[in-house]
């Protein structure tokens, strides 16, 4: 290419784009490696907040499940029967009324001023 043809279209493009645009470095090698570096450091990151979120919610549930191990009872206090799997109904009525759903039914739905005030069924 002609030296005056090529200086003139770099005139062109510096006129129309500005000058910057005639000294930003080309696309070598060593800035490919410059934006891997950048993509891996921006991916690590990326990893390790996903990370630390997985550990979170992980960390979460174990808590959740101590607490429900220990506030979970093996056998209903009013009826005494053993309860092997406590179903979601016998968790929520042994959390509000200290018995297992069955006994709820029983004894408790329909008179919970009552059973809030102390009153308990007598078991044989």
């Amino acid at each position: 290419m002609n030296e005056e043809l090529k200086e003139a279209m770099l005139q062109k493009i510096a006129e129309k784009y500005g000058e910057d645009t005639l000294t930003m470095a080309p696309y070598t090698s060593q800035y490919k490696m410059k934006l891997m570096e950048q993509v891996k450091e921006l991916k690590d990151k990326e990893l390790s907040i996903y990370n630390e979120q997985v550990l979170d919610s992980e960390q979460a549930l174990l808590k959740e499940k101590i607490i429900l191990s220990k506030n979970s009872k093996e056998n209903c206090p009013v009826c005494s029967k053993y309860q092997l799997y406590f179903n979601i109904n016998d968790d929520v009525s042994l959390e509000k009324y200290d018995c297992c759903y069955e006994c709820y039914i029983k004894h408790v739905d329909g008179r919970e001023s009552r059973w809030e005030s102390g009153w308990r069924p007598k078991i044989k």
